[in-house]
């Protein structure tokens, strides 16, 4: 039997107009003479609400009564057929106690601990060390901090550590058991940021910039400034930026200023990436900085010596023409990589030169030369890679021929 036939069955039991047969059919069949019902009913709902949209005038009234009449009475059939809908779920009046986690949240250069959880009592400070103090976390230099506003519904207390100080145990968080439910989603996602950061440094994909501090003295010309060295996060993988950015919870987001979740996901990134290529200029053994930098050698030397981002006075003429140069030097590559470059490694020559030739996707997908191989042939390179090839040469320069055709020998 169609649908339609059913439906014309049951319409004809709903108008007592159904033979001895038909009713005999529908007693004999529950579950498909319930299946109608709600399609009739569905129909008779979407009909009563246009009428009330579109009818007008005296008869206005008397149609919506029937219409009205004609829902109740089918629905009553599926109540007797079905028997009453049950509403399931929580009591509305019970009160709902949530579990307290270890949260955390990001603030430039911080991040910040504090416990609480959906539906839960924010924790003390105590509690709240305690649960640092299970994961680790109590070897780290801890400051007060202002309390964090949950949702505008209560305040938690919390505590503060530079993010170079906490790295090391924020990285270890994205490996803890989901089966600790004392740990929450908040510190796991910054885990999973830290590892992300690191891989980015791993690879290399990180470009110094040259930042003039805010609040630092800033006199006429002829003055001094008060400059740092900082690492901006450079060719990240979007999907996986994207990735991070779409599973960022609320309670990370806490204390930041930025509400986006991809402006904030890409900030933390490019935070931790600071902090991580920071401590290991650290580890590096660089003369000492000249005491008084005057001129533009002075300049560059202190900030090849000043690698970790410990600040530096220096000329403002002279400085603030640096922070634009290399500005403009890692435009191309900072933040997400739009376009790849591949190093392809030629075997030798009849010379016995290793020759390295750079790649770029083309339009139709394949991979064309951006500036052909070393040594270099008259072929202009796609516009998207150029500026990508010029830093790709500023940081390989053994590497990198001249455009006037001579060949590089040695790497």
């Amino acid at each position: 039997m169609s649908r339609v036939e059913l439906d014309r069955i049951v319409q004809n039991y709903l108008d007592d107009r159904a033979s001895d047969e038909e009713a005999d059919f529908l007693e004999a069949n529950h579950a498909l003479w319930s299946d109608s019902l709600w399609r009739l009913l569905e129909q008779a709902d979407s009909a009563l609400e246009k009428a009330r949209q579109d009818v007008r005038g005296p008869e206005r009234a008397s149609v919506l009564n029937d219409l009205e009449d004609q829902c109740d009475h089918i629905d009553e059939l599926i109540s007797d057929l079905n028997g009453p809908v049950v509403v399931s779920g929580p009591d509305p009046d019970a009160v709902v106690i949530g579990t307290a986690q270890l949260q955390l949240s990001w603030s430039t250069g911080q991040i910040i601990a504090w416990a609480g959880g959906h539906e839960a009592e924010p924790a003390g400070i105590e509690a709240l060390q305690a649960m640092l103090d299970a994961h680790d976390g109590t070897a780290i230099s801890w400051l007060e901090n202002d309390p964090v506003d949950i949702a505008g519904r209560s305040e938690a207390v919390s505590l503060a550590s530079p993010l170079t100080s906490a790295l090391g145990w924020i990285l270890g968080l994205g490996n803890v058991s989901l089966d600790d439910d004392t740990l929450g989603t908040s510190a796991r996602w910054f885990g999973l940021a830290a590892a992300f950061a690191v891989e980015l440094v791993a690879q290399g994909r990180m470009v110094p910039q040259l930042e003039q501090f805010r609040g630092g003295r800033r006199s006429g010309k002829g003055g001094l400034g008060t400059y740092h060295v900082r690492w901006a996060a450079s060719v990240m993988d979007r999907d996986k930026l994207d990735a991070l950015a779409d599973a960022a919870p609320g309670a990370a987001m806490a204390v930041s200023d930025r509400k986006d979740r991809k402006e904030f996901a890409g900030a933390v990134v490019a935070d931790l990436t600071d902090a991580i290529t920071r401590i290991a200029a650290l580890q590096i053994e660089v003369p000492a900085a000249p005491e008084r930098p005057s001129t533009k050698n002075d300049v560059g030397e202190t900030i090849l010596c000043r690698l970790d981002g410990s600040a530096f006075q220096a000329p403002t003429g002279i400085g603030n023409d640096i922070v634009q140069r290399m500005g403009r030097w890692a435009q191309s590559v900072s933040g997400t990589a739009n376009t790849r470059l591949l190093v392809k490694l030629n075997p030798p020559d009849e010379d016995d030169a290793w020759l390295a030739e750079v790649l770029a996707p083309a339009v139709e997908a394949d991979l064309n030369p951006s500036r052909s191989q070393w040594p270099l042939q008259a072929r202009p390179s796609p516009k998207p890679s150029t500026a990508k090839f010029s830093v790709l040469s500023a940081c390989s320069p053994r590497c990198c021929a001249r455009a006037d055709g001579d060949a590089a020998k040695s790497f």
